[in-house]
Protein backbone atom coordinates (compact mmCIF):
# COMPACT_ATOMS: atom_id res chain seq x y z
CA UNK A 1 0.00 0.00 0.00
CA UNK A 2 2.96 2.36 0.73
CA UNK A 3 4.24 1.67 -2.79
CA UNK A 4 0.83 2.53 -4.25
CA UNK A 5 0.71 5.80 -2.33
CA UNK A 6 4.22 6.60 -3.44
CA UNK A 7 3.25 5.98 -7.04
CA UNK A 8 0.25 8.29 -6.61
CA UNK A 9 2.41 11.14 -5.32
CA UNK A 10 4.86 10.76 -8.23
CA UNK A 11 2.08 10.90 -10.79
CA UNK A 12 0.68 14.16 -9.36
CA UNK A 13 3.77 16.00 -10.58
CA UNK A 14 3.08 15.05 -14.22
CA UNK A 15 0.61 16.52 -16.68
CA UNK A 16 -3.16 16.29 -16.02
CA UNK A 17 -3.63 13.56 -18.61
CA UNK A 18 -0.81 11.56 -17.13
CA UNK A 19 -2.32 12.13 -13.70
CA UNK A 20 -5.68 10.77 -14.78
CA UNK A 21 -4.03 7.73 -16.35
CA UNK A 22 -1.94 7.19 -13.23
CA UNK A 23 -5.01 7.45 -11.02
CA UNK A 24 -6.77 4.79 -13.10
CA UNK A 25 -3.70 2.59 -12.88
CA UNK A 26 -3.55 3.17 -9.13
CA UNK A 27 -7.22 2.21 -8.78
CA UNK A 28 -6.56 -0.96 -10.75
CA UNK A 29 -3.53 -1.74 -8.64
CA UNK A 30 -5.47 -1.14 -5.45
CA UNK A 31 -8.29 -3.38 -6.63
CA UNK A 32 -5.85 -6.07 -7.67
CA UNK A 33 -4.01 -5.78 -4.37
CA UNK A 34 -7.28 -6.15 -2.44
CA UNK A 35 -8.25 -9.23 -4.45
CA UNK A 36 -4.79 -10.66 -3.90
CA UNK A 37 -5.11 -10.12 -0.16
CA UNK A 38 -8.54 -11.70 -0.11
CA UNK A 39 -7.80 -14.76 -2.20
CA UNK A 40 -4.11 -15.23 -1.60
CA UNK A 41 -3.78 -14.76 2.15
CA UNK A 42 -3.59 -18.06 3.99
CA UNK A 43 -3.72 -18.96 7.64
CA UNK A 44 -3.52 -22.06 9.73
CA UNK A 45 -6.59 -21.95 11.97
CA UNK A 46 -7.28 -25.63 12.25
CA UNK A 47 -8.58 -26.36 15.75
CA UNK A 48 -6.55 -29.57 15.87
CA UNK A 49 -3.28 -27.68 15.48
CA UNK A 50 -3.72 -25.14 18.28
CA UNK A 51 -3.70 -22.06 16.04
CA UNK A 52 -1.80 -19.18 17.64
CA UNK A 53 -3.58 -15.85 17.23
CA UNK A 54 -0.68 -13.84 18.62
CA UNK A 55 1.04 -13.77 15.25
CA UNK A 56 -1.11 -10.95 13.86
CA UNK A 57 1.09 -7.92 13.05
CA UNK A 58 0.25 -4.61 14.70
CA UNK A 59 -0.08 -1.39 12.72
CA UNK A 60 -0.49 2.22 13.73
CA UNK A 61 -3.18 3.06 11.17
CA UNK A 62 -5.90 0.88 12.69
CA UNK A 63 -5.76 -1.87 10.07
CA UNK A 64 -4.98 -4.60 12.59
CA UNK A 65 -8.61 -5.50 13.17
CA UNK A 66 -9.26 -5.73 9.43
CA UNK A 67 -6.22 -7.92 8.83
CA UNK A 68 -7.00 -10.17 11.77
CA UNK A 69 -10.64 -10.41 10.73
CA UNK A 70 -9.63 -11.47 7.25
CA UNK A 71 -7.14 -13.93 8.70
CA UNK A 72 -9.77 -15.67 10.77
CA UNK A 73 -12.54 -15.69 8.18
CA UNK A 74 -13.36 -19.14 6.79
CA UNK A 75 -12.41 -19.78 3.19
CA UNK A 76 -15.89 -20.68 2.01
CA UNK A 77 -17.10 -19.58 -1.45
CA UNK A 78 -20.02 -17.78 0.15
CA UNK A 79 -17.73 -15.75 2.37
CA UNK A 80 -15.55 -14.70 -0.57
CA UNK A 81 -18.58 -13.79 -2.64
CA UNK A 82 -20.06 -11.60 0.09
CA UNK A 83 -16.65 -9.97 0.79
CA UNK A 84 -17.61 -9.23 4.41
CA UNK A 85 -14.18 -9.91 5.89
CA UNK A 86 -14.31 -6.73 7.98
CA UNK A 87 -17.44 -8.01 9.73
CA UNK A 88 -16.28 -11.48 10.71
CA UNK A 89 -16.09 -12.30 14.41
CA UNK A 90 -12.52 -12.78 15.62
CA UNK A 91 -10.76 -14.07 18.72
CA UNK A 92 -9.09 -11.52 20.96
CA UNK A 93 -5.41 -12.26 20.50
CA UNK A 94 -3.63 -9.56 22.49
CA UNK A 95 -4.02 -7.35 25.55
CA UNK A 96 -5.36 -4.47 23.45
CA UNK A 97 -8.09 -6.67 21.98
CA UNK A 98 -9.07 -7.91 25.45
CA UNK A 99 -9.24 -4.38 26.81
CA UNK A 100 -11.48 -3.29 23.95
CA UNK A 101 -13.68 -6.37 24.26
CA UNK A 102 -13.98 -5.95 28.03
CA UNK A 103 -15.91 -2.77 27.31
CA UNK A 104 -18.62 -5.01 25.84
CA UNK A 105 -19.29 -6.67 29.21
CA UNK A 106 -22.42 -5.22 30.77
CA UNK A 107 -23.71 -5.45 34.33
CA UNK A 108 -26.71 -7.72 34.70
CA UNK A 109 -27.79 -5.52 37.59
CA UNK A 110 -26.92 -1.84 38.05
CA UNK A 111 -24.43 -0.86 40.74
CA UNK A 112 -26.02 0.47 43.92
CA UNK A 113 -24.07 2.28 46.58
CA UNK A 114 -23.77 -0.01 49.59
CA UNK A 115 -24.72 -3.20 47.72
CA UNK A 116 -22.15 -5.97 47.25
CA UNK A 117 -22.14 -8.53 44.45
CA UNK A 118 -20.91 -12.04 45.23
CA UNK A 119 -20.51 -15.50 43.73
CA UNK A 120 -20.02 -19.07 44.99
CA UNK A 121 -18.04 -21.39 42.73
CA UNK A 122 -15.48 -24.17 42.32
CA UNK A 123 -12.26 -22.56 41.00
CA UNK A 124 -10.08 -24.42 38.50
CA UNK A 125 -6.35 -25.03 38.92
CA UNK A 126 -3.84 -23.17 36.79
CA UNK A 127 -3.20 -25.48 33.84
CA UNK A 128 -0.35 -23.44 32.34
CA UNK A 129 1.77 -24.13 35.41
CA UNK A 130 0.87 -27.81 35.79
CA UNK A 131 3.83 -30.19 35.65
CA UNK A 132 4.84 -33.45 37.23
CA UNK A 133 6.67 -31.71 40.05
CA UNK A 134 4.60 -32.21 43.21
CA UNK A 135 5.85 -28.95 44.68
CA UNK A 136 4.34 -26.92 41.84
CA UNK A 137 1.12 -28.90 42.13
CA UNK A 138 0.92 -28.05 45.83
CA UNK A 139 1.48 -24.36 45.09
CA UNK A 140 -1.58 -24.35 42.88
CA UNK A 141 -3.69 -25.85 45.68
CA UNK A 142 -2.32 -23.92 48.65
CA UNK A 143 -5.75 -23.39 50.18
CA UNK A 144 -5.97 -26.96 51.53
CA UNK A 145 -6.65 -27.22 55.26
CA UNK A 146 -3.63 -28.55 57.12
CA UNK A 147 -5.88 -30.45 59.51
CA UNK A 148 -7.16 -32.64 56.67
CA UNK A 149 -3.62 -33.66 55.76
CA UNK A 150 -2.95 -34.58 59.38
CA UNK A 151 -6.05 -36.79 59.54
CA UNK A 152 -4.99 -38.63 56.40
CA UNK A 153 -1.68 -39.88 57.79
CA UNK A 154 -3.30 -42.79 59.63
CA UNK A 155 -5.27 -43.96 56.58
CA UNK A 156 -2.61 -44.17 53.92
CA UNK A 157 -0.75 -47.40 54.64
CA UNK A 158 -0.19 -49.74 51.73
CA UNK A 159 -2.67 -47.92 49.46
CA UNK A 160 -0.54 -44.79 49.22
CA UNK A 161 1.38 -45.87 46.13
CA UNK A 162 -1.75 -46.84 44.19
CA UNK A 163 -3.49 -43.57 45.08
CA UNK A 164 -0.41 -41.62 44.02
CA UNK A 165 -0.49 -43.41 40.69
CA UNK A 166 -4.12 -42.38 40.21
CA UNK A 167 -3.17 -38.81 41.11
CA UNK A 168 -0.42 -38.80 38.49
CA UNK A 169 -2.80 -40.14 35.86
CA UNK A 170 -5.39 -37.49 36.74
CA UNK A 171 -2.82 -34.70 36.52
CA UNK A 172 -1.56 -36.00 33.19
CA UNK A 173 -5.08 -36.26 31.77
CA UNK A 174 -5.94 -32.78 33.04
CA UNK A 175 -3.30 -31.34 30.73
CA UNK A 176 -5.58 -32.07 27.77
CA UNK A 177 -8.01 -29.39 28.98
CA UNK A 178 -6.23 -26.38 27.45
CA UNK A 179 -5.69 -27.91 23.96
CA UNK A 180 -9.31 -29.10 23.95
CA UNK A 181 -10.60 -25.69 25.04
CA UNK A 182 -8.57 -23.94 22.34
CA UNK A 183 -9.87 -26.32 19.68
CA UNK A 184 -13.46 -25.68 20.76
CA UNK A 185 -12.94 -21.90 20.73
CA UNK A 186 -11.47 -22.01 17.22
CA UNK A 187 -14.39 -24.10 16.01
CA UNK A 188 -16.85 -21.66 17.63
CA UNK A 189 -15.09 -18.84 15.80
CA UNK A 190 -15.44 -20.70 12.48
CA UNK A 191 -19.10 -21.44 13.19
CA UNK A 192 -19.90 -17.81 14.00
CA UNK A 193 -18.01 -16.63 10.93
CA UNK A 194 -20.11 -18.98 8.84
CA UNK A 195 -23.39 -17.59 10.15
CA UNK A 196 -22.12 -14.00 10.15
CA UNK A 197 -22.12 -13.93 6.35
CA UNK A 198 -25.89 -13.43 6.34
CA UNK A 199 -26.46 -11.36 9.48
CA UNK A 200 -26.68 -7.64 10.16
CA UNK A 201 -23.96 -5.28 11.33
CA UNK A 202 -25.16 -5.32 14.95
CA UNK A 203 -23.66 -8.77 15.54
CA UNK A 204 -20.79 -9.07 13.07
CA UNK A 205 -17.48 -7.47 13.91
CA UNK A 206 -17.61 -8.66 17.52
CA UNK A 207 -14.68 -10.17 19.38
CA UNK A 208 -14.63 -13.54 21.13
CA UNK A 209 -13.04 -13.23 24.56
CA UNK A 210 -11.26 -16.48 25.48
CA UNK A 211 -11.20 -17.38 29.16
CA UNK A 212 -8.04 -19.43 28.64
CA UNK A 213 -4.67 -18.57 27.16
CA UNK A 214 -4.81 -19.30 23.44
CA UNK A 215 -1.13 -20.22 23.10
CA UNK A 216 1.05 -22.47 25.29
CA UNK A 217 3.39 -20.61 27.60
CA UNK A 218 7.02 -21.36 26.78
CA UNK A 219 9.16 -22.19 29.80
CA UNK A 220 12.84 -22.97 30.04
CA UNK A 221 13.26 -26.41 31.65
CA UNK A 222 16.71 -25.37 32.93
CA UNK A 223 15.37 -22.24 34.59
CA UNK A 224 14.97 -22.11 38.36
CA UNK A 225 12.39 -19.33 38.14
CA UNK A 226 9.48 -19.92 40.51
CA UNK A 227 5.83 -19.50 39.63
CA UNK A 228 4.45 -16.07 40.49
CA UNK A 229 1.36 -16.59 42.66
CA UNK A 230 -0.21 -13.37 41.41
CA UNK A 231 0.13 -14.61 37.81
CA UNK A 232 -1.54 -17.88 38.82
CA UNK A 233 -4.41 -15.99 40.40
CA UNK A 234 -4.85 -13.80 37.31
CA UNK A 235 -4.83 -16.81 34.97
CA UNK A 236 -7.57 -18.49 37.02
CA UNK A 237 -9.90 -15.51 37.17
CA UNK A 238 -12.46 -16.91 34.73
CA UNK A 239 -12.28 -20.69 34.94
CA UNK A 240 -14.78 -22.02 37.44
CA UNK A 241 -17.97 -24.02 37.93
CA UNK A 242 -20.73 -21.89 39.43
CA UNK A 243 -22.57 -23.17 42.49
CA UNK A 244 -24.96 -20.23 42.79
CA UNK A 245 -26.67 -17.48 40.92
CA UNK A 246 -25.16 -13.99 41.31
CA UNK A 247 -25.52 -12.73 44.90
CA UNK A 248 -26.53 -9.16 45.76
CA UNK A 249 -26.43 -8.18 49.43
CA UNK A 250 -26.31 -4.94 51.42
CA UNK A 251 -22.90 -4.36 52.96
CA UNK A 252 -23.95 -5.16 56.57
CA UNK A 253 -25.18 -8.63 55.49
CA UNK A 254 -22.02 -9.81 53.73
CA UNK A 255 -20.14 -11.03 56.81
CA UNK A 256 -23.21 -12.85 58.11
CA UNK A 257 -23.69 -14.54 54.75
CA UNK A 258 -20.06 -15.69 54.63
CA UNK A 259 -20.32 -17.09 58.16
CA UNK A 260 -23.53 -18.93 57.29
CA UNK A 261 -22.21 -20.45 54.07
CA UNK A 262 -18.94 -21.43 55.80
CA UNK A 263 -20.80 -23.29 58.52
CA UNK A 264 -23.12 -25.05 56.07
CA UNK A 265 -20.48 -26.21 53.60
CA UNK A 266 -18.00 -27.23 56.32
CA UNK A 267 -20.53 -29.53 57.94
CA UNK A 268 -21.42 -31.06 54.56
CA UNK A 269 -17.99 -32.06 53.37
CA UNK A 270 -16.99 -33.18 56.88
CA UNK A 271 -19.93 -35.58 56.84
CA UNK A 272 -19.01 -36.67 53.32
CA UNK A 273 -15.49 -37.53 54.44
CA UNK A 274 -16.86 -39.62 57.32
CA UNK A 275 -19.01 -41.59 54.88
CA UNK A 276 -16.12 -42.16 52.46
CA UNK A 277 -17.29 -39.87 49.68
CA UNK A 278 -13.82 -38.35 49.38
CA UNK A 279 -10.55 -40.06 48.56
CA UNK A 280 -7.56 -39.93 50.89
CA UNK A 281 -6.13 -37.15 48.73
CA UNK A 282 -7.32 -33.59 48.85
CA UNK A 283 -10.09 -32.33 46.65
CA UNK A 284 -12.60 -33.92 44.34
CA UNK A 285 -12.13 -35.17 40.79
CA UNK A 286 -14.89 -34.04 38.45
CA UNK A 287 -15.15 -34.99 34.78
CA UNK A 288 -15.80 -32.66 31.85
CA UNK A 289 -17.42 -33.64 28.54
CA UNK A 290 -15.84 -31.61 25.69
CA UNK A 291 -17.86 -33.46 23.03
CA UNK A 292 -20.99 -32.04 24.67
CA UNK A 293 -19.77 -28.42 24.47
CA UNK A 294 -22.72 -26.06 24.86
CA UNK A 295 -23.51 -22.44 23.96
CA UNK A 296 -25.30 -20.54 26.74
CA UNK A 297 -26.78 -17.05 26.87
CA UNK A 298 -27.10 -15.03 30.07
CA UNK A 299 -30.45 -14.09 31.59
CA UNK A 300 -30.43 -10.64 29.96
CA UNK A 301 -29.43 -12.10 26.57
CA UNK A 302 -26.55 -9.65 26.33
CA UNK A 303 -23.72 -12.20 26.08
CA UNK A 304 -23.18 -15.73 24.79
CA UNK A 305 -20.82 -18.23 26.41
CA UNK A 306 -19.05 -21.30 25.07
CA UNK A 307 -18.92 -23.90 27.85
CA UNK A 308 -17.85 -27.46 28.58
CA UNK A 309 -20.48 -29.32 30.64
CA UNK A 310 -19.73 -31.44 33.68
CA UNK A 311 -20.47 -35.16 33.39
CA UNK A 312 -23.81 -36.42 34.70
CA UNK A 313 -22.12 -38.27 37.55
CA UNK A 314 -20.09 -35.24 38.67
CA UNK A 315 -23.13 -33.01 38.34
CA UNK A 316 -25.18 -35.33 40.55
CA UNK A 317 -22.43 -35.25 43.18
CA UNK A 318 -22.46 -31.45 43.32
CA UNK A 319 -26.24 -31.11 43.21
CA UNK A 320 -26.85 -33.70 45.90
CA UNK A 321 -23.98 -32.85 48.23
CA UNK A 322 -23.20 -29.14 47.81
CA UNK A 323 -26.19 -27.30 46.37
CA UNK A 324 -28.84 -28.05 49.05
CA UNK A 325 -26.96 -26.21 51.81
CA UNK A 326 -25.84 -23.43 49.48
CA UNK A 327 -29.41 -22.94 48.24
CA UNK A 328 -30.69 -22.90 51.83
CA UNK A 329 -28.28 -20.10 52.72
CA UNK A 330 -29.20 -18.20 49.57
CA UNK A 331 -32.91 -18.38 50.40
CA UNK A 332 -32.34 -17.32 54.01
CA UNK A 333 -30.75 -14.12 52.71
CA UNK A 334 -33.44 -13.43 50.13
CA UNK A 335 -31.45 -14.70 47.13
CA UNK A 336 -32.50 -17.06 44.35
CA UNK A 337 -31.58 -20.75 44.50
CA UNK A 338 -29.58 -22.46 41.77
CA UNK A 339 -31.29 -23.05 38.42
CA UNK A 340 -33.85 -25.87 38.54
CA UNK A 341 -32.62 -27.51 35.34
CA UNK A 342 -29.20 -25.92 35.38
CA UNK A 343 -26.38 -27.59 33.45
CA UNK A 344 -23.19 -27.40 35.49
CA UNK A 345 -20.36 -26.24 33.26
CA UNK A 346 -17.16 -24.24 32.91
CA UNK A 347 -17.23 -21.33 30.45
CA UNK A 348 -14.16 -21.08 28.23
CA UNK A 349 -15.07 -18.10 25.99
CA UNK A 350 -17.75 -15.46 25.46
CA UNK A 351 -18.95 -12.94 22.89
CA UNK A 352 -21.32 -10.00 23.02
CA UNK A 353 -24.94 -10.64 22.04
CA UNK A 354 -27.28 -13.63 21.84
CA UNK A 355 -25.86 -15.94 19.16
CA UNK A 356 -28.34 -18.78 19.68
CA UNK A 357 -31.14 -17.56 17.33
CA UNK A 358 -28.59 -16.81 14.60
CA UNK A 359 -27.02 -20.26 14.79
CA UNK A 360 -30.41 -22.00 14.88
CA UNK A 361 -31.56 -20.06 11.83
CA UNK A 362 -28.47 -21.15 9.89
CA UNK A 363 -28.91 -24.77 10.95
CA UNK A 364 -32.55 -24.80 9.90
CA UNK A 365 -31.59 -23.41 6.52
CA UNK A 366 -29.00 -26.15 6.03
CA UNK A 367 -31.48 -28.82 7.09
CA UNK A 368 -34.16 -27.34 4.82
CA UNK A 369 -36.34 -26.75 7.87
CA UNK A 370 -38.01 -23.48 6.99
CA UNK A 371 -40.56 -23.46 9.79
CA UNK A 372 -39.78 -21.17 12.70
CA UNK A 373 -40.52 -21.98 16.30
CA UNK A 374 -41.12 -18.38 17.31
CA UNK A 375 -39.48 -19.01 20.71
CA UNK A 376 -35.80 -18.88 19.75
CA UNK A 377 -35.20 -15.81 21.90
CA UNK A 378 -36.28 -17.84 24.95
CA UNK A 379 -33.82 -20.68 24.32
CA UNK A 380 -30.98 -20.40 26.84
CA UNK A 381 -28.63 -23.12 25.54
CA UNK A 382 -27.88 -25.20 22.44
CA UNK A 383 -25.17 -27.80 21.68
CA UNK A 384 -22.10 -26.54 19.88
CA UNK A 385 -21.96 -29.62 17.66
CA UNK A 386 -24.73 -31.09 15.55
CA UNK A 387 -25.06 -34.78 14.81
CA UNK A 388 -21.93 -36.43 13.34
CA UNK A 389 -21.69 -35.93 9.60
CA UNK A 390 -23.50 -32.59 9.53
CA UNK A 391 -20.36 -30.46 9.55
CA UNK A 392 -16.89 -31.56 8.44
CA UNK A 393 -14.98 -29.17 10.69
CA UNK A 394 -17.12 -30.22 13.64
CA UNK A 395 -16.25 -33.86 13.03
CA UNK A 396 -12.55 -32.99 12.78
CA UNK A 397 -12.70 -31.02 16.02
CA UNK A 398 -14.41 -33.86 17.86
CA UNK A 399 -11.75 -36.30 16.68
CA UNK A 400 -8.91 -34.19 18.09
CA UNK A 401 -10.33 -33.70 21.60
CA UNK A 402 -10.93 -36.31 24.33
CA UNK A 403 -14.42 -37.40 25.29
CA UNK A 404 -13.73 -36.88 29.00
CA UNK A 405 -11.27 -34.73 30.96
CA UNK A 406 -10.74 -35.23 34.72
CA UNK A 407 -10.10 -32.12 36.80
CA UNK A 408 -9.22 -32.13 40.49
CA UNK A 409 -10.89 -29.26 42.35
CA UNK A 410 -9.63 -28.49 45.83
CA UNK A 411 -11.96 -25.86 47.32
CA UNK A 412 -15.22 -23.95 47.29
CA UNK A 413 -14.78 -20.22 46.87
CA UNK A 414 -17.13 -17.36 47.77
CA UNK A 415 -16.07 -13.85 46.72
CA UNK A 416 -17.56 -10.42 47.27
CA UNK A 417 -15.16 -8.38 45.20
CA UNK A 418 -11.56 -8.48 46.41
CA UNK A 419 -12.32 -7.43 49.97
CA UNK A 420 -14.54 -10.25 51.24
CA UNK A 421 -13.49 -13.81 50.40
CA UNK A 422 -14.02 -17.30 51.73
CA UNK A 423 -12.26 -20.52 50.73
CA UNK A 424 -13.33 -23.93 52.04
CA UNK A 425 -11.16 -26.95 51.18
CA UNK A 426 -12.83 -30.03 49.74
Amino acid sequence: MDLLLAAGYDSSSSSSSSSQLSNKNNDSLREGNAQSALFGHTTNNSPCLGHNDDSSPSTADGNTAKKRSSCHSPRSPTAVKKQKSTKFITIASCDNDCQQSDQSFERSNPHWEGRWAGHIYLPFPNFDSCNTDDQNHDELNNETDANILADEDSDRGSDESSVSSIEDECLQASRSFLPAARALIHYWEALLNEVCVDIDDNVSGSVIVPHVSMSPKKTNPNSNQTVNKQDIQNNNTHLHISLSRPIYLPAPSVDSFLADITSSVSSIHSAARRHGHYSSHKGKIIHLRPHNATIFVNDNQTRSFLSIPVSDESSRWAKRLLLPSIDATMLRFGQKAYYDEGIMHVSIASVKGNMIPIILKKRRHKDLMHTTSGNESKISSIPLFQSPGCHQLADETRRCIPESIPIRLDRIQCDFGKAKNMALPL
